[in-house]
């Protein structure tokens, strides 16, 4: 099963550097300190919540998988998954100077794909764990620039590449990416994604929710209120209490606006 997780490793990263010619010249540092995995995720990428709550039911039904993958993929299509790929990976997809048709048989086509990968990823890691050969790729910029949504943290490193495997060390249980598990890329000036401010609207996230996930990265417990969470971060990190309630001020107008699906 090693050979596996290499094997798809190798056809990922091919691809990837396919699709971002250039890649192999980027400068990566070697990982030096440990970095809390929940603060990866929060407050800017509610998506790897998404991938690892994927990941969960790919784990709970894989004999479904198996046996009816038809039926499996009916399934996934029913997952806040499929809204993460429908509404953001694809419409990301298509190069600026190629122009894609995005019909329904082309979103099924790529989504099932994806499905089989994640798939495959999920057999080769729970057999395997973690291959320290294949690093996570984490960014970071000699300056940090706000989001496009205009948000701007107190903070160095952000996810990149490896997402999916973040979300399932995340399932697993681990806590920390150890130095040994990421690789540093390196650029004169990062903006960060921010994919919570596009999945808000996606997904109608609850407030409640989004609340409990901002806790992640500010409290050191689970806060869906956002007065408990904001006398939180002001008796225990007063320093960031401007950052969060910034955060606020940009993705309230969404999820305000955010309607739930079948209203």
């Amino acid at each position: 099963m090693r050979r596996a997780i290499t094997a798809f490793m190798e056809r990922n990263s091919q691809g990837f550097r396919r699709r971002i010619p250039g890649l192999v010249r980027l400068a990566y540092q070697p990982g030096r300190e440990p970095i809390p995995i929940d603060h990866l995720v929060s407050p800017l990428r509610y998506d790897i919540v998404v991938r690892q709550r994927y990941l969960e039911l790919v784990r709970e039904r894989r004999s479904l998988a198996e046996e009816d993958f038809e039926a499996f993929m009916e399934l996934s299509r029913r997952q806040p998954y499929f809204t993460w790929f429908s509404r953001v990976v694809i419409p990301n997809r298509n190069p600026r100077n190629r122009p894609q048709v995005v019909d329904d048989e082309y979103v099924d086509a790529a989504f099932e794909s994806r499905v089989r990968r994640s798939i495959d990823l999920h057999d080769a890691l729970e057999s395997t764990g973690f291959d320290n050969r294949w690093p996570i790729i984490l960014r970071t910029g000699k300056e940090i620039a706000p989001t496009s949504t205009g948000k701007r943290l107190d903070r160095r490193i952000y996810a990149g590449e490896g997402c999916h495997r973040i979300a399932w060390l995340r399932m697993a249980g681990v806590e920390v990416l150890e130095p040994r598990m990421y690789r540093l890329h390196v650029t004169p000036v990062l903006t960060p994604r921010d994919e919570t401010a596009r999945l808000i609207g996606a997904m109608a996230i609850p407030r409640r929710e989004y609340l409990s996930f901002l806790s992640l990265s500010y409290a050191d417990r689970e806060l869906s209120s956002e007065g408990a969470l904001l006398s939180h971060v002001r008796s225990t990190d007063p320093g960031r209490l401007r950052e969060i309630e910034e955060l606020i001020a940009v993705d309230s107008p969404l999820l305000a606006a955010a309607v739930p699906s079948g209203s």
